[in-house]
């Protein structure tokens, strides 16, 4: 076993298109528990010249979104996707 297949597994928090399930499954070729919630202190925003809205810190912000709650494999699925298109867990 490696030192990154040890480390603790981490809820993920998503919005946009990865709040749905048939997108999730076909990204992470797997299917995670999916919940509600609202992350708060941080609200969407758009830059210029890009289709997908970013989050940044705002003291009264909320955004609404789902957490992913992963199995072993989930993990191994999004630290891959993570290294490949630069998804960034907190």
């Amino acid at each position: 076993m490696t030192s990154s297949d040890q480390s603790p597994s981490h809820n993920v928090f998503v919005y946009g298109s990865f709040q749905e399930p048939a997108v999730v499954s076909l990204i992470l070729e797997c299917s995670p528990v999916i919940v509600s919630a609202q992350l708060h202190g941080y609200h969407l925003y758009r830059l210029k010249g890009r289709l997908h809205p970013c989050i940044s810190p705002s003291e009264n912000g909320v955004i609404k979104g789902k957490v992913l709650i992963p199995s072993p494999s989930f993990t191994r699925k999004i630290r891959g996707l993570n290294q490949k298109i630069g998804v960034f867990l907190f």
